[in-house]
């Protein structure tokens, strides 16, 4: 059963309602009355976490496919709100044609997705792609996101001698935090030139008649790839900058604490910013506190691990990666794997020997007209490669 008309109408009309809505909670409602209307049940795991399996399984049966979706909390999020109802359409028409593909929406507030090892997929997990499709040089380009960032949380504290607050002093623990944040906003960490990226560059290369100098990144090591990234005609590309933050590990800070001071009047003697940090493959939590020491330099430092996630990375070569392809180039459009400086929440759910990808999806439900209408397309070509028979596949990390 192809996705016709009715299906992309039905993706259009809970597009609006999503739109409407006030909160996750309340989407996560709409999506489930969405699956519902098709006599599809659903399994609400919380507020915010809907889950919705093949028709015929039972709770612990094994699936093929799991489409997994973030619900955003503001209808700001035209973008996450288009995702959202795409994936869900694309999931109730397979799911209705009796295929074993598996849906989980989760919002912010969700504490269910790493909780959820019945829902592994043994063919593929399927994310919204956090690349969006995008023109260069007259040819449509369409991310097909192969590998995705680690995550780990540091936390960075800063220590300083006890002291009355009535005299200044650059030696306490807030002046050594301020410093240390500082450096971290002016000081970029090194490059780090990977297959995934090796990949990408060759395809922008041979695929879309990217500049030559990818020539040069795909072949040479960190210090010629520094310099190849600030050239003008690397910068001149419309994704220059992701580029350069998904050759890097990054860290952002995310809370700022001081201590309590000793005594009333007095300086605290510690401070602690929580950094969320992105690896690059093939990179870990160790080697970028050895790149974070380097950068900052201050004795008065300490750096801890708090969590560490690997990077999650995909064969190009897997038969979905393939099917993909195929349905982006049924839309005049260039497939490229990328490597994303994004970590999805439900790469909690990847397993080492399935493929995750991040699925490109083309033009605006919003738009009336061509964007729509691409849309619309684009959801059409995916159903296609979604519920297509595959071979096994071996998947590397």
């Amino acid at each position: 059963m192809p996705f016709d008309s009715a299906d992309a109408a039905a993706a259009l009309h809970l597009f609006e309602k999503l739109s409407a809505s006030d909160d996750d909670a309340s989407r996560c409602g709409l999506v489930s009355d969405f699956f519902q209307e098709r006599s599809i049940q659903t399994e609400r795991l919380d507020a915010s976490t809907l889950v919705v399996r093949p028709a015929d399984a039972a709770a612990d049966a094994a699936i093929d496919v799991l489409l997994a979706a973030p619900i955003p909390a503001s209808a700001s999020d035209e973008v996450g709100l288009s995702d959202l109802a795409a994936f869900a359409a694309l999931a109730r028409a397979s799911i209705g044609g009796n295929s074993r593909v598996a849906f989980l929406a989760s919002g912010e507030a969700s504490s269910s997705a790493q909780a959820l090892p019945d829902l592994r997929p043994a063919r593929a997990l399927l994310l919204p792609s956090p690349e969006r499709p995008f023109e260069w040089k007259g040819v449509q380009i369409h991310p097909i996101v192969t590998a995705f960032k680690g995550r780990a949380l540091v936390t960075l504290t800063a220590k300083g001698p006890r002291a009355n607050a009535g005299h200044p002093s650059t030696t306490s623990a807030a002046h050594h935090l301020a410093r240390a944040l500082l450096r971290l906003s002016h000081q970029r960490l090194p490059i780090h030139v990977n297959p995934p990226a090796r990949q990408m560059f060759d395809a922008l290369r041979h695929k879309a008649s990217g500049p030559w100098s990818l020539r040069l990144l795909a072949g040479c090591g960190s210090l010629l790839a520094d310099m190849a990234l600030s050239g003008a005609s690397i910068q001149r590309l419309p994704f220059a900058n992701r580029m350069d933050t998904a050759l890097r590990n990054t860290a952002t800070p995310l809370r700022v604490e001081l201590g309590s001071p000793p005594a009333s009047g007095e300086r605290p003697e510690t401070g602690t910013v929580l950094l969320d940090c992105r690896l690059v493959p093939g990179q870990s939590a160790s080697t970028l506190l050895f790149e974070l020491r380097a950068r900052l330099d201050d004795a008065q430092l300490e750096l801890a691990i708090h969590s560490e996630h690997p990077a999650v990375v995909s064969t190009t070569a897997a038969p979905i990666v393939r099917a993909l392809e195929a349905a982006v180039a049924t839309q005049s459009a260039v497939p490229i794997p990328w490597l994303t400086a994004q970590s999805p929440d439900a790469l909690a759910l990847a397993k080492s020997d399935v493929p995750t990808c991040g699925v490109p999806i083309a033009g605006n439900p919003k738009q009336e007209g061509p964007g729509r209408a691409a849309w619309t397309r684009s959801l059409a070509a995916l159903f296609e490669a979604l519920v297509q028979p595959q071979t096994s596949q071996t998947t590397v990390r």
